[in-house]
């Protein structure tokens, strides 16, 4: 794919100079991708006049950003440098306050994401209803990150879109890529032996509990501020998403390899050649991925899957 810039709707890649480029892609985290652009100094692009949200997209050998709102801009001694993210600056920033009562999921998201001009979607996450919900003094994708650790989902905004995808799924999704350890700085750590065994969530008068087939006789005992259930199964729902969120990232490997930016975060990959760490086989999570063009690499941060929850 050749590269292709736009900047609010008009294609200006014959207009500018783009020396280097680098992006972080991320999924089931409060974090959204990240583009920098590096153009030569006194280009004429900076006639453009660039604005906090401006809407910017970067199509370049496989990777397609989507729609991304400019937040920052920096001088520096090569040149001009522009940083692009998911999220808009409200989304983001703005701390807000507001209490739903017997809210569906979908509802709670579709009013966040309309207030902020994009679109909501769950991806195999059942629309469940909160009896009771606050988001306190949290900017709307904090608030969104923890509906989705409660609902044991990845939060991904991409392209105009805010999506809660079930992570256990995408977890079980055909590895995408084979990824070549000759060669590749790797560096990785396993506390597995740390990991939860059973989780007990106390909302007011109900109790649920979730265990894990992971033979840890550990135990996570939590009363999540800010909600209520109506029911002993909803408060079961929330220990499952709770007890994976603290286990899920007690592995990880992160790696250097050739610039592959057909590989977006959240999808599978397996590790080839002979460099593979022992217990690295069989299928990995890619739940943050960078690409950097200007040095034909990326850097890939693998985590094994968890196992039935």
């Amino acid at each position: 794919m050749a590269e292709k810039l736009t900047y609010n709707g008009k294609d200006i890649t014959a207009d500018v100079t783009v020396i280097a480029a680098a992006a972080d892609l991320y999924a089931g985290s409060e974090r959204s991708d990240v583009l920098e652009l590096h153009f030569p100094e006194g280009e004429a692009w900076t006639i453009w006049g660039p604005q906090i949200d401006d809407v910017i997209t970067y199509q370049r050998d496989g990777l397609n950003t989507g729609r991304l709102f400019i937040f920052d801009q920096e001088l520096t001694s090569s040149g001009h440098v522009l940083y692009a993210t998911t999220t808009p600056a409200d989304m983001r920033e703005i701390p807000r306050t507001k209490a739903w009562e017997r809210a569906h999921l979908r509802q709670i998201g579709e009013e966040i994401a309309t207030r902020n001009g994009v679109s909501f979607e769950l991806i195999g996450v059942s629309d469940n209803c909160f009896e009771y919900i606050k988001q306190e003094a949290e900017s709307d994708v904090v608030f969104l990150a923890r509906l989705a650790i409660l609902e044991g989902a990845a939060l991904v905004v991409f392209d105009g879109r805010i999506i809660l995808a079930k992570e256990k799924g995408l977890e079980a999704t055909e590895p995408v890529a084979e990824l070549d350890t000759n060669g590749s700085f790797i560096e990785l750590f396993d506390n597995s032996a740390k990991a939860y065994g059973s989780a007990l969530i106390s909302v007011g008068q109900f109790k649920g509990a979730y265990t894990a087939d992971n033979g840890s006789t550990r135990k996570l005992t939590e009363k999540p501020k800010n909600l209520q259930a109506s029911s002993n199964a909803e408060c079961m729902i929330y220990a499952a998403g709770l007890l994976r969120h603290k286990n899920k990232g007690l592995t990880g490997l992160k790696m250097t390899t050739a610039l592959s930016p057909e590989i977006p975060a959240g999808v599978t990959c397996t590790l080839g050649g002979s460099s593979v760490p022992s217990g690295w086989t069989g299928t990995l999570f890619v739940h943050h991925i960078r690409h950097e063009f200007h040095k034909n690499q990326s850097t890939v941060f693998l985590r094994k899957p968890l196992e039935g929850y």
